[in-house]
């Protein structure tokens, strides 16, 4: 909008990228993708793999999303410094 002359305000609460990319979308996306990796793991016998143990390491998930989420972040704050402001 501020490219065609209109004026704007980025208004976050917290971090730049919203709800979506720091509580919804972004960390659900993720979740979503370790649990199904895990459902496979465990249901894959009946595709001729089978697994004979798995662990899930839930900590090691959370950090994945944490660092997901904190690279999302970090490039819309990058986007948002690097763009020229209009006045």
């Amino acid at each position: 909008m501020a490219k065609a002359g209109k004026k704007v305000a980025l208004i976050e609460q917290r971090w730049i990228g919203g709800t979506c990319v720091n509580d919804g979308c972004t960390p659900t996306k993720v979740w979503v993708a370790s649990a199904k990796a895990a459902y496979t793991a465990a249901n894959s016998a009946h595709v001729g793999i089978r697994v004979k143990s798995y662990k899930v390491d839930m900590a090691l998930i959370k950090k994945r999303k944490d660092d997901i989420v904190i690279n999302a972040r970090q490039g819309g704050t990058k986007m948002r410094r690097t763009r020229p402001t209009l006045t």
